[in-house]
């Protein structure tokens, strides 16, 4: 509540949908990776929820970069 930083990085929701290379992410590979997200990392995570629903399957991160963008 409020927390604009609060991330939840063992997620499995998150985890479906943030892939690299065909496995899933360590918790500390996904902190590294979501570092540029401060601090609203809490935000990036409810677009990532919301995506899931949206875009079948998980993808890479890169791929869901250019989903965001577009």
């Amino acid at each position: 509540m409020g927390e604009s930083d609060a991330f939840l990085a063992g997620d499995a929701g998150l985890q479906r949908q943030l892939i690299a290379a065909g496995t899933r992410l360590s918790m500390s590979q996904l902190l590294t990776r979501t570092e540029q997200w401060r601090p609203w990392r809490a935000y990036a995570l409810q677009h990532l929820w919301n995506l899931e629903s949206v875009l079948p399957g998980p993808v890479s991160l890169r791929k869901r970069k250019h989903a965001i963008a577009t």
